[in-house]
Parts: structure tokens; sequence; C-alpha cells
């Protein structure tokens, strides 16, 4: 398939708006987690984590908040420079914080309060509108970002 062909252009424009959108999820939301706002907003989900409770009971709300924050920037700014150079380092970190975080956010599914709002008739779970809804949009993006990620380590199309 020709690289000018309409599936190569409509792939560049999908992968371009993976490193760039979600670059400026990374470091927006990273800015906010800075916030004393934000902070107390998300302790009650991610605190409710075996994999995070231990760093809101050594920095408490604001300050584990702080660090998730403080390593949120670095990462969407590495996805970012992967719209330029996914091969590089700074994408290749990037990509890897995306998969790794959006990994453990897809976990809150099985550890966040109000994750499930009731079962329909044939006792399947239906997710919460204010919660459930929320992480399980993050199950696909981290199949973006293992997608990204594969890219950035030259299994993908540059």
């Amino acid at each position: 398939m020709a690289r000018s062909s309409p599936a190569a252009l409509v792939g560049d424009l999908g992968r371009g708006g993976l490193w760039l959108f979600l670059g400026l999820i990374f470091v927006g939301l990273g800015l906010q987690l800075l916030t004393p706002y934000q902070a107390h907003a998300v302790h009650p989900l991610a605190g409710s984590s075996p994999l995070l409770r231990w760093c809101y009971n050594l920095w408490g709300a604001r300050g584990a908040s702080a660090v998730f924050g403080l390593l949120a920037v670095p990462v969407g700014l590495g996805l970012l420079s992967g719209l330029f150079r996914p091969a590089d380092w700074p994408a290749k970190v990037g990509a890897a914080g995306a998969v790794l975080t959006f990994a453990v956010t897809a976990s809150f599914l099985f550890t966040a309060p109000g994750v499930i709002a009731g079962h329909t008739l044939l006792h399947a779970p239906l997710l919460s509108l204010s919660v459930g809804q929320l992480f399980v949009r993050d199950v696909a993006l981290l199949a973006a970002s293992l997608l990204l990620l594969a890219e950035s380590l030259g299994g993908g199309r540059r």
C-alpha cells in the first residue's frame, strides 16, 4: 500500500491524534492533580486501590496527588514528542508511562467504590455513570497507549 493512500493518511492522522491528545490529557490532568480540588476528588477512588493505597498512607491526599501530577506532566511531554520523533527515548518513556498509568487506572474497575450501579435481568453488572463508565474508558486508553509504545519501540509505522 502506497504511503499516499487514503488508508495510510487515515492511519497517520490517527497516530498523530493519539500522540497529541494523550499528551495533552497527561499534561492537563497532571497540572490539575497539583490543585487541592483535584487531589481531594481523586483520593476516594485512587486511595481504594491496593496498588496506590501506600502512596496515600505515606504522603496523604495532597502529597500523593502532587507526586502523581509531577509524574504525569513528563509522561505527557514525552507523548507530545512522539508527534515528531516517536522512536526517540522521550516518546518511549511517555508511551510506557501511559501504558503503566492506564493499566493502574483500569484496575480501579475492580477496586473503586461505586463502580457497579446494579445488575441486569441476566445478573450482568451495570457500570455506574459517575465511576464505572469513567474507568472503563481507561481500558481503551490502555490499548491506545500500547499502540504508541509499539510504534516507539519500532513495531509500528513511522
